[in-house]
């Protein structure tokens, strides 16, 4: 097989829901890059958002903040950031309606006070403590938590590339309302965070664009990409790659633009499609 470029989302597809990296998904990896395909992650995530067994994985470059960020072979080659004044009215706005919030740079994630209590809201919704699920759930998203910090004055924020929100009673279209002439207002892409969880990113800023960047930068062109997604911030890199596959556990909307169809992450699904296309 020719090399190819893949690009792999991280949650949904490199990770499941609990943020959890099967090990076959490393072990394809390592195998498709020792056959001499390059290998990129390309996540809505922020590069403080990247866990241990995630970095513990070697990659030929890291795509982050939906787009915003893009490094290759450990080379800072684009960073987008929110202006200050931008970044003070949406805080201003989220603190007037009530609404949890998590500012995403690469020195971390800077949490408001509501941003911890309105998450365990949506992701313990209808369970117990004594519930099986409940007492998962508490113990194997605890790796989230700790990565948030607690907020900073907007002064001394001065690299957020992203801002994600959650709430319990304020519509997520309420506030794609408020600032979709501005930015681009995404569904999250971690379905326990609740319907009226989202993301607000730079406008003109998708995978889809980071990855053109990425392909000029090496003076290649798409007749060997492949991207690998689940969720709908990866809907333009999959129809703009030569070849878009989905997990299983995909958004409809992304099935039915994808070429394949893998396996979730629970179902080894990288390592199944990387195998069957002859890249380990």
């Amino acid at each position: 097989m020719d090399k190819q470029i893949i690009f792999i989302d991280v949650d949904g597809t490199l990770c499941n829901d609990y943020g959890q990296v099967p090990e076959s998904a490393g072990i394809a990896i390592h195998k498709a890059r020792q056959n001499g395909h390059k290998v990129y992650l390309c996540t809505g995530r922020s590069k403080a958002e990247l866990t241990d067994d995630i970095k513990k994985i070697e990659f030929d470059g890291f795509i982050g903040a939906g787009g915003g960020y893009i490094e290759e072979q450990g080379k800072l080659l684009l960073h987008k950031k929110f202006d200050m004044i931008d970044l003070s009215s949406i805080v201003h706005f989220f603190k007037k309606e009530g609404i949890g919030y998590y500012l995403e740079s690469n020195d971390g994630l800077f949490a408001s006070d509501t941003c911890i209590p309105e998450i365990r809201k949506q992701i313990f919704k209808g369970l117990t403590k004594t519930d099986d699920e409940y007492q998962k759930r508490d113990r194997e998203l605890q790796f989230f938590f700790d990565l948030l910090l607690p907020e900073k004055p907007i002064s001394e924020l001065t690299s957020v590339n992203k801002i994600s929100f959650m709430s319990e009673y304020v519509p997520f279209e309420k506030v794609k309302k408020a600032y979709e002439d501005k930015f681009t207002i995404l569904h999250t892409t971690v379905p326990l965070f609740g319907e009226n969880s989202g993301e607000i990113v730079l406008r003109g800023i998708n995978k889809e664009t980071a990855i053109r960047f990425l392909l000029e930068h090496l003076q290649m062109d798409k007749t060997h990409t492949i991207a690998i997604g689940d969720g709908m911030n990866d809907y333009e890199m999959l129809q703009f790659v030569h070849y878009g596959v989905a997990m299983r556990n995909a958004k409809p909307e992304l099935k039915e633009v994808a070429d394949y169809i893998t396996g979730s992450p629970d179902e080894d699904g990288l390592l199944h499609f990387f195998t069957q296309h002859g890249l380990t």
